[in-house]
């Protein structure tokens, strides 16, 4: 009974946690949870992909050499909707790499198990099984069917699944998710944000098209729990064919200062 708690003299636990490890350099960290949040059309599946084969392929995340993966591993895509044009996303970002190494991106359309019963618990070692380095969630409302996501008690048990095989195999978990109307928050319960490590939102520049008729949006850092924020968000452009593309930085997206869009 005395051991329940596992009390211990704060400097002992202190030096013995886990110093700060980066899956991508300063933005998202190993073993860590994390959202790509944003409305409808502002890019959100487009940044989560491109991230999915940075880590199976060991390159630049979004094209900038700042955010190479640190390690390269497995991934696991749950994508419940739109499975097919998920598949030619991916396929265009290998293409636009030019590496012929495929990684070993898992895809699957099923939805998470979400009812509170012994069986769904067992589904999520599935997941464990395939000793993924990322986890990717695309949309969390769609790969949650029946949850009330404005309730807490729903949320932080699918949270609970997920944490626990976040702690088993080391494993990082991104959940991509919608905006409310205002577009600059994450719809449905804070418990989700509460239980993030890192957030990242997408957003239509006030910039509308570029010349070339591609979609100008924005991506902004809003939540680092263990490190800072970005000072700056990024710019990107998402073309015609869906694939993501750098804006005017030989080494990545453009660095674009908050001030210039009150939104970020």
């Amino acid at each position: 009974m005395a051991d329940y708690f596992d009390l211990t003299p704060w400097r002992e636990r202190y030096e013995k946690s886990p110093n700060l490890e980066w899956l991508i350099p300063n933005a998202i960290e190993k073993g860590s949870m994390f959202s790509i949040i944003g409305a409808p059309g502002t890019g959100k599946s487009f940044v989560a992909t491109d991230l999915g084969v940075s880590v199976a392929t060991g390159t630049p995340w979004l094209g900038n050499t700042s955010f190479t993966p640190t390690v390269k591993g497995n991934v696991i895509l749950i994508s419940p909707e739109a499975t097919n044009s998920v598949l030619r996303r991916i396929a265009e970002q290998f293409i636009s790499r030019g590496v012929n190494d495929e990684g070993n991106i898992l895809v699957t359309d099923r939805p998470l198990p979400v009812r509170e019963s012994e069986e769904d618990r067992e589904k999520f070692i599935e997941l464990e099984l395939c000793e993924p380095t990322l986890i990717l969630i695309d949309t969390w409302a769609r790969a949650t069917p029946g949850l009330n996501e404005n309730s807490a008690q729903d949320v932080n048990r699918i949270i609970h699944e997920l944490d626990i095989v976040r702690k088993r195999t080391g494993c990082s978990v991104g959940i991509i998710h919608h905006t409310t109307k205002a577009g600059t928050s994450a719809r449905g319960t804070s418990a989700l944000f509460g239980a993030l490590d890192s957030e990242f939102v997408t957003l239509k520049s006030d910039e509308g098209l570029s010349s070339e008729g591609k979609t100008i949006s924005y991506l902004k850092n809003s939540k680092q729990k263990n490190y800072q924020v970005w000072p700056q968000a990024l710019v990107f452009e998402v073309s015609d064919s869906q694939a993501l593309e750098n804006v005017g930085h030989p080494q990545g997206l453009r660095w674009t200062p908050l001030l210039e869009d009150s939104r970020v």
